[in-house]
């Protein structure tokens, strides 16, 4: 089992299926709906196979609520929340 939690053949099954993805990259935004859904899941499939750091996602998460800071629906659910 590898540090993601995928066993080998797991990680090899994602990795083939995401070069396929990629293969198919910069074209996917043509797709519409169906590319912008394997544009997602390529992005699910690479998070899976090479997961962030905790201090990756609280640096993205800060990163969103500075560039959020002062949209008021944004500052009323915070409020609410805390």
């Amino acid at each position: 089992m590898a540090a993601n939690g995928l066993t080998k053949r797991e990680q090899e099954s994602l990795s083939h299926w995401l070069g396929k993805l990629d293969a198919v990259g910069t074209r996917i935004f043509l797709l519409g709906k169906e590319g912008r859904e394997m544009a997602a899941l390529a992005k699910r499939m690479r998070d899976r196979l090479n997961p962030p750091t905790p201090s990756e996602l609280e640096a993205e998460a800060e990163r969103l609520f500075k560039l959020l800071e002062g949209v008021p629906c944004v500052a009323e659910a915070l409020a609410e929340a805390s």
